[in-house]
């Protein structure tokens, strides 16, 4: 199998390189400073996989489109998918739209982590290329408009999440360092993320925010309900908190025992790493 990669440079446009070249397949780049274009790299493979910023993919689709033919398969891995679904509908060439729910790190760490996927247009060279990702990740299939509804909240609202327990900590004059030092495990693993998150470069989560229609409506749903659980607290309506507990605990009753069971490994997981850095 021969594969471009277009972006290769970029942190996920290197994971699939090592993937790829795992399974023995000839990779080829393109990115800035390459000895390939785009349209050299589109031209010269059987999968051509996009991995550019989001600004920048429906320039680069359009760019390539006369590289592409049926008997190719086109890979986007965007982590918003409706705004280009025009865009890729337009194109001859199979299309698999997949979006990996992990950060790239090294090709060995990734196994069996989740990533999403979407058949735009079958063929046998997609079915190759799907019978071999699916020895490393976990494939779940989910159309393109349910996967922006999903991510709406599982990126936009856990991102804003972050933004806010920053900038709140700045309007306090606390130091996380210091509420850190004093954090009990579960506030500790929710700045640890919020500090992930917030340690990138803010164009990407600016792009899967603003691009995805429904993530204004989540955070305005989730302002309301902030407002509602503020108000019970300032007028010390101590019924009120309990009802709005009992909702939101109502709401998550399915995955209570599991996510308690999950979240305990985790808690221990960390203390045992806290415990071995005082030691050493």
């Amino acid at each position: 199998m021969k594969i471009g990669i277009i972006g290769g440079k970029g942190k996920f446009g290197r994971w699939f390189q090592l993937l790829f070249k795992g399974w023995g397949a000839e990779v080829e780049l393109a990115d800035f400073g390459t000895r390939l274009s785009n349209n050299e790299v589109a031209k010269r493979n059987e999968v051509i996989l996009v991995a550019v910023p989001l600004q920048e993919l429906k320039r680069v689709l359009n760019q390539i489109r006369g590289d592409l033919t049926g008997d190719k398969l086109l890979v986007d891995i965007a982590s918003v998918k409706l705004p280009f679904i025009d865009t890729f509908e337009s194109l001859p060439s199979q299309i698999v739209l997949l979006h990996p729910m992990f950060a790239p790190t090294q090709a060995a760490d990734c196994q069996g982590q989740l990533s999403t996927f979407w058949t735009l247009r079958d063929g046998d060279l997609t079915e190759e290329f799907l019978s071999r990702l699916t020895q490393h990740l976990q494939l779940v299939e989910i159309d393109p408009t349910e996967h922006d509804r999903m991510m709406s909240l599982i990126q936009g609202l856990s991102h804003s999440f972050a933004i806010l327990l920053g900038l709140t900590l700045g309007s306090l004059g606390l130091k996380p360092q210091v509420t850190r030092s004093l954090a009990s495990p579960i506030y500790r693993i929710q700045l640890d993320l919020a500090a992930r998150v917030l340690g990138h470069d803010p164009k990407l989560y600016r792009e899967i925010a603003m691009l995805n229609d429904q993530t204004g409506e989540v955070l305005k749903i989730y302002q309301e309900h902030l407002t509602q659980l503020a108000d019970t607290v300032t007028n010390l309506d101590r019924q009120g908190y309990d009802q709005l507990f009992c909702d939101a605990r109502d709401v998550l009753a399915p995955i209570i025992d599991d996510s308690q069971r999950e979240s305990s490994e985790l808690i221990e997981y960390l203390l045992k790493g806290l415990n071995q850095n005082r030691d050493s």
